[in-house]
């Protein structure tokens, strides 16, 4: 079991964490930690939601983390253009949302996270992302229509309490 929540998890959980911390070596030594956590606790199978369970503990190792490298960090003058690291205290709803899409993009197939991208990123045309990849009109389409359908379950299925912090 834990196996398979390692494989299933391990790299939508990296690329959220490093969203929040923004260092992607970080991330995943953050994730890491945390399954190590699970790994020595071995009560997952108490959990009912996995996937909320991960999040809510990832976004918070990530939190504690930011915390401990602002008590060590040298702070320099707000005047020289450089900002304090983040703390909990001051890491609004926009910040929350970027990573959570991050997690929820990292679940795609591939080629469907691809067209999504150059389309609702890059803001290319169907036709400009079919002549890309090679593909027909059609199939860009029916991919960006699965991302839309994935992605609305996806967020649909985050429990309420993640979809006040995180979708707001």
């Amino acid at each position: 079991m834990f196996d398979q929540i390692f494989v299933k998890f391990y790299a939508p959980l990296c690329n959220y964490v490093a969203k929040i911390v923004l260092d992607e070596t970080l991330a995943e030594d953050i994730v890491q930690e945390l399954f190590i956590t699970l790994w020595e606790k071995d009560e997952l199978d108490k959990v009912q939601n996995i996937e909320a369970y991960l999040l809510r503990a990832a976004k918070f190792k990530s939190i504690d983390n930011l915390r401990k490298m602002k008590r060590t960090a040298t702070i320099i003058p707000i005047e020289e253009g450089i900002h304090n690291l983040t703390t909990s205290e001051n890491i609004s709803d926009d910040h929350d949302i970027e990573p959570m899409f991050a997690y929820l993009m990292a679940q795609l197939p591939q080629k469907t996270k691809e067209a999504f991208e150059l389309s609702r990123i890059d803001g290319l045309s169907y036709k400009e992302i079919a002549e890309i990849q090679g593909l027909s009109v059609k199939t860009i389409e029916n991919q960006i229509g699965n991302a839309l359908k994935i992605l609305r379950t996806s967020i649909k299925n985050v429990p309420t309490f993640l979809t006040l912090i995180f979708l707001k």
